[in-house]
């Protein structure tokens, strides 16, 4: 692996109505490029109605020559169906999964229209609650395994205050990739994974998100985001980012890691979270 501060990074990311977060995590996101030789970020937005775009023009504005903020008004439809419209979980239905691919498209097919190239290339969700400078580095520290992506411990906290694994939907353990997916697995991977990463091991996976995934640019190059059946009534398709990993891996064998270190805080601890935790422990719940 080469230093980082020799290296190149395209970031790229896709948000909406996502204020809050681009006011915590922008800054971060300009402190981790000082860490590389040359950068690049691509920001797709769409019809955010807070100050979202705002930020992002601004962001675009102070670097001219590195940031660009591709801004819409599209499609306000929302991303996850109501539950009316499709038969099943409407966060695991095609027609949110058939979105999000064509939504994180747009980064990508800009990369290939512009031929930009990098040595990584890391797709992170600016709408999480907290990125976090440090961990982010741990990846591309000498004695980390060799890899082909690395992706986040992005947390949340559960309704009974413990942290859990957020994205489990995008999380595929490696050697079960042919098996489908279920509410059921997605829903035990939350606890499991956690416990799989207390050991502080780098955890190798098929597939994988957490909110923030640095991939070698080689490996990823001229792929773009599909939607993969999942033979499962519930979870109709498989999350959008396992389409790069099986295409990586019809390529040939790869390298995908869960990296503990490398956390991300999806959402904050609220008021309303603890008392609906205590209403629950005393039977109002």
């Amino acid at each position: 692996m080469k230093d980082i501060e020799e290296s190149s990074i395209i970031i790229c990311s896709i948000v909406r109505d996502a204020e809050k977060g681009l006011k915590k995590n922008i800054p971060v996101i300009k402190e981790l490029c000082k860490h590389f030789r040359d950068y690049q970020i691509i920001v797709y937005e769409n019809d955010s109605t807070d100050d979202t775009k705002t930020l992002l023009q601004k962001w675009m504005e102070e670097d001219k020559q590195h940031v660009v903020a591709l801004l819409n008004n599209t499609d306000s439809i929302k991303t996850i169906p109501s539950s009316k419209s499709v038969n099943a979980n409407p966060f695991f239905s095609r027609k949110r999964i058939n979105k999000m691919a064509s939504l994180r498209n747009h980064y990508m097919e800009y990369i290939g229209e512009h031929h930009l190239s990098a040595d990584y290339l890391m797709v992170v969700d600016l709408d999480v609650a907290q990125l976090f400078l440090r961990p982010i580095l741990t990846s591309f520290e000498k004695d980390v395994p060799d890899w082909d992506a690395v992706t986040a411990f992005g947390y949340s906290t559960s309704p009974t205050l413990k942290r859990r694994f957020h994205d489990t939907y995008a999380l595929i353990e490696y050697g079960k990739e042919n098996i489908p997916q279920t509410e059921q697995t997605i829903h035990d991977l939350a606890s499991g994974m956690v416990r799989k990463l207390n050991n502080g091991k780098w955890f190798r996976v098929f597939s994988g998100f957490g909110g923030l995934t640095i991939y070698r640019f080689d490996k990823i190059e001229g792929l773009r985001y599909q939607v993969l059946e999942n033979e499962d009534s519930r979870v109709e398709v498989r999350c959008e980012h396992a389409s790069l990993y099986k295409q990586m891996a019809d390529k040939g064998e790869t390298k995908i890691y869960v990296n503990p270190k490398m956390v991300l805080k999806y959402q904050s601890v609220t008021l309303s979270l603890i008392l609906n935790t205590i209403k629950r422990k005393i039977g109002l719940g």
